[in-house]
């Protein structure tokens, strides 16, 4: 009797100082993310700090609608799209469906074939950012009907158009002493490797993000809900279409989603059996320095480094027409432990000093 009474008041203590954490750093995250609330609306921050998880929602969905934001509120991601982009093109590579070092042109229609400045290009040029294609398609101003929807006539017809048009931007480079890495950070990139997915292995982009990522995170029973993105202006932005560019910044998520897709981030390891463990754990290493002071990049992650002697952080921003996201992960800190923060907003104001901020928080 002793010993259950024993065991019955250690689990209690546990559950109240678990309870207390939480409450101080709720505080804490309330007292960070004041400055940002006061002048932009909803707000879901998601932090990992080892085994425990924290989620929270803070300011509202509008400033017609009082309501908090939820867990099964879905926000536009933006480029936070292009790390799950990564890791279905390293699946697809680990399934022996595509090579990273496949030529481009092999997916390509003959008619974009002919262009003789896509030869060199490789599926891991697209991936990290080294192909020379610019941050947007060439042609994308040309086929904008609604400037406040600029992707939502940009189709598969117009990026195979773009790809007969590129040009090598070497040129450019080498007119910059300076800049010594092919690093250009590209959205155009990843909606070409949108395309070389559907064709290498005969699915709908929307049908490789339902197998190979959303079946492994947390799907409710309680139906997602789009919350309206609003512009640094408070007015409700318009609804997004991103047709061909889906692959690049059109996926959206909840934050319980998301923040599973982190925790298999941080558990992933080379050896794991699990393909889409061992994909997230290849896109976490390096492939390609920056121009930047300590960056380099993996696949659709950035890698940083502050000081010489910090944690590796893994890290990435988004954006679209009235969202805004962040995630930036450490394996293992200089507690041993891992730790994670991830941020999305429905307006339009940037989150990635907010993040690291949180980051540097936890890992104090």
């Amino acid at each position: 009797m002793r010993f259950l009474l024993s065991i019955t008041i250690f689990v209690f203590f546990i559950a109240t100082a678990r309870s207390q954490q939480s409450e101080g750093l709720e505080k804490l995250v309330e007292k960070y993310c004041g400055e940002y609330l006061e002048q932009n609306q909803g707000l879901a921050v998601g932090i990992i700090d080892g085994q425990n998880q924290y989620q929270f929602y803070l300011g509202n969905i509008s400033p017609n609608n009082g309501r908090l934001p939820k867990e099964n509120d879905l926000f536009e991601m933006g480029s936070l799209t292009k790390v799950l982009t990564a890791s279905i093109i390293l699946q697809l590579e680990l399934e022996g469906i595509l090579t990273l070092s496949d030529p481009i042109v092999k997916y390509l229609p003959d008619s974009v074939k002919q262009n003789p400045n896509l030869n060199d290009l490789r599926i891991e040029n697209l991936l990290n950012h080294s192909s020379g294609l610019g941050k947007l398609p060439n042609n994308l101003w040309f086929n904008t009907i609604d400037p406040k929807d600029k992707y939502g006539a940009y189709f598969e017809k117009q990026l195979m158009a773009s790809l007969m048009k590129f040009k090598p931007r070497n040129v450019e480079q080498s007119k910059n002493k300076k800049k010594k890495s092919a690093y250009q950070y590209s959205h155009w990139a990843y909606g070409v490797l949108g395309y070389i997915a559907e064709k290498a292995s005969g699915s709908t982009f929307e049908e490789l993000c339902q197998n190979r990522i959303r079946s492994f995170l947390k799907e409710d029973e309680i139906i997602d809900e789009v919350i309206p993105g609003h512009l640094f202006n408070g007015i409700q932005a318009k609804a997004q279409h991103y047709q061909a560019m889906s692959s690049s910044l059109g996926m959206k998520m909840t934050l319980p989603q998301f923040m599973t897709f982190i925790q298999f981030n941080l558990e992933a390891n080379e050896q794991d059996e699990n393909l889409f463990k061992q994909s997230l754990w290849k896109c976490q290493q390096e492939s390609l320095e920056t121009d930047y002071a300590r960056v380099s990049v993996g696949y659709g992650w950035h890698l940083v480094k502050r000081r010489k002697k910090d944690p590796l952080i893994i890290s990435h921003s988004g954006k679209t027409e009235g969202f805004r996201s962040y995630t930036a992960f450490i394996r293992e800190s200089d507690k041993g432990t891992a730790s994670a923060v991830v941020l999305f907003s429905n307006s339009s104001s940037d989150l990635d000093e907010l993040g690291f901020d949180l980051l540097e928080l936890i890992n104090r």
